[in-house]
């Protein structure tokens, strides 16, 4: 028998002192000086097991008995290690630590789930305790009002938007209009409806977009980075989806910081405008409070990332879509605290050089 550490635990630090976190099992087991000492000793890799008896002599039976039964120390070719096996066919390709989150935020048969009206009456109690963060304001002072007529939507059939989208990545040299730019947000980002539920007893206001978001917290925040749109200042912009206005938040960057930022995709330069898109995480937070809301987060983003590109499409503007940007060069120019905001995604916007799909697809 050969003996090896678990890969699909960690060791934490929490108030409590250091903890064992199994991401398979859902379990976190304090540790001691001495379990420590015995991680340690089975920290190497599965091609160099242990050997038991030795780990016998400088581990306490009764320690490396209990370390086996929670499955943090693994027999070799035992079930649990079996199972790790399998798993990391496909995640061992994935960092360490994007595996323990999947894993870790999964819900599993054997985890205990709210009932819908207990996880209700919680919320009514946590809104007469800890009031809802603020979302949006109505006005700003500083902040450009955009537009309120709305540009005629070139493409009506929604069956050819649906069909014939593509993702565009050569643009012609030529602005935005400021009214095309107020029409793809006002129709793609802006709230439509802000009410409390129906049945009034969540004492909290609810936001409602073209896209859905969870809870009806509307968590994505959208930014503007102008680069050549009528009527507006180069810079970068936050958008207020309640009034339907610009805050410039951040001068324009210059294009060889905006293309590092952009991990050198210089395509999006060439976009007369970019719309970033980031999580606001105290919104989600106060109403889903675990770990899983981190992916509801994302899935939001990309709800509203296709109403924006299917409004733009209609509007006869070409489009593209990148997760891939250095995170903290963005923050800065955007002034975003990523203590409380997560940035997901970024659009680009523009006027297609040309419709052949088989070259819009590559930058030149």
């Amino acid at each position: 028998m050969r003996l090896t550490l678990s890969r699909f635990g960690s060791i934490l630090v929490q108030d409590q002192g250091l903890v064992w976190d199994d991401t398979l099992r859902h379990r976190q087991i304090p540790l001691d000086r001495s379990s420590l000492q015995a991680i340690h000793l089975f920290s190497t890799e599965p091609t160099q097991m242990a050997d038991p008896e030795m780990a016998g002599s400088r581990t306490a039976p009764e320690l490396l008995v209990a370390l086996k039964s929670l499955e943090v120390v693994l027999e070799v070719d035992g079930s649990r290690y079996q199972e790790e096996v399998s798993l990391l066919d496909n995640w061992g390709r994935w960092s360490t630590q994007t595996r323990l989150y999947n894993f870790s935020t999964r819900i599993e048969s054997t985890d205990n789930v709210v009932p819908p009206a207990e996880a209700n009456a919680w919320l009514v109690e946590r809104g007469e305790r800890d009031a809802a963060p603020a979302r949006f304001v109505d006005t700003e002072p500083g902040a450009l009002a955009l537009p309120t007529e709305v540009r005629e939507v070139t493409r009506r059939d929604f069956d050819d938007v649906l069909s014939q989208r593509r993702t565009v990545r050569r643009f012609e040299r030529r602005e935005i209009e400021l009214r095309t730019i107020s029409t793809l947000l006002k129709k793609s980002v802006a709230l439509s409806d802000v009410r409390q539920r129906s049945n009034g007893d969540q004492k909290y206001m609810n936001f409602f977009r073209s896209a859905p978001s969870a809870g009806a917290r509307a968590s994505t925040e959208v930014y503007l980075i102008a680069l050549s749109v009528e009527g507006v200042s180069s810079g970068c912009y936050r958008y207020n989806p309640a009034s339907h206005s610009i805050l410039l938040v951040g001068e324009r960057p210059s294009l060889e910081s905006l293309d590092y930022a952009l991990g050198g995709q210089s395509w999006l330069l060439d976009c007369p405008a970019l719309l970033v898109y980031s999580v606001n995480l105290p919104s989600l937070m106060w109403k889903y409070p675990h770990g899983r809301t981190y992916r509801v987060g994302l899935l939001d983003v990309g709800h509203i990332s296709q109403s924006v590109i299917m409004t733009a499409w209609a509007l006869n503007l070409g489009s593209n879509f990148t997760a891939f940007f250095r995170e903290q060069a963005l923050e800065s120019s955007l002034a975003i605290d990523p203590g409380s905001e997560v940035l997901a995604g970024i659009c680009g916007f523009g006027y297609a050089a040309d419709d052949d799909p088989q070259t819009q697809g590559v930058h030149e």
